[in-house]
């Protein structure tokens, strides 16, 4: 057992402040415990991260970046929701008409060949958004422990949802 071995160990005790080293890595603001620097950064790293006001620290910031996503994400599900009521509004022939009313098209009948490809491609939509909503939260809550990283990795994967429209929409 570490505790026994190591922590509570003469050994390891030191002299000046009388503490053991359990003691020592327990408060590490009141004593400098032996550690690598690497490991004395990723605890200050945390205790930045949490921070001292519950409202404005890691955690805090974390759920809201959830929070935007995850609405980001219903925001596509619903555009793939009032797809498919529009498709199901759409007369049924077996081909599909398209006549021109003055100086606009207008969609008068769909086949079922196309009607096939809509549903495949929702189905496909709705399934990466689905798989990219998984993701997401994950990388914002498991690889992510800087504040400024939040708000980075959330507008990535804001971009990584919208990169298709926005190249349509050039």
């Amino acid at each position: 057992d570490w505790r026994i071995n190591f922590g509570q160990n003469m050994k390891y005790y030191d002299q000046i402040t009388l503490t053991s080293l359990t003691q020592r890595i327990c408060a590490p603001d009141r004593y400098e415990a032996e550690m690598s620097t690497r490991v004395a950064e990723f605890l200050r790293d945390i205790r930045a991260y949490m921070g001292t006001n519950p409202l404005f620290n890691g955690p805090a910031l974390v759920r809201v970046a959830l929070l935007v996503w995850g609405l980001t994400v219903v925001g596509d599900l619903t555009q793939c929701w009032d797809l498919a009521r529009a498709l199901r509004a759409l007369p049924r022939k077996p081909e599909t008409r398209i006549c021109r009313d003055g100086s606009s098209l207008k969609l008068d009948s769909i086949g079922p060949g196309r009607v096939v490809w809509i549903v495949c491609i929702i189905f496909v939509r709705v399934t990466s958004s689905m798989f990219l909503w998984e993701l997401g939260n994950q990388f914002l809550c498991f690889h992510t422990i800087s504040t400024a990283e939040i708000l980075l990795n959330a507008v990535a994967l804001e971009i990584v949802l919208n990169i298709d429209e926005a190249m349509f929409a050039l």
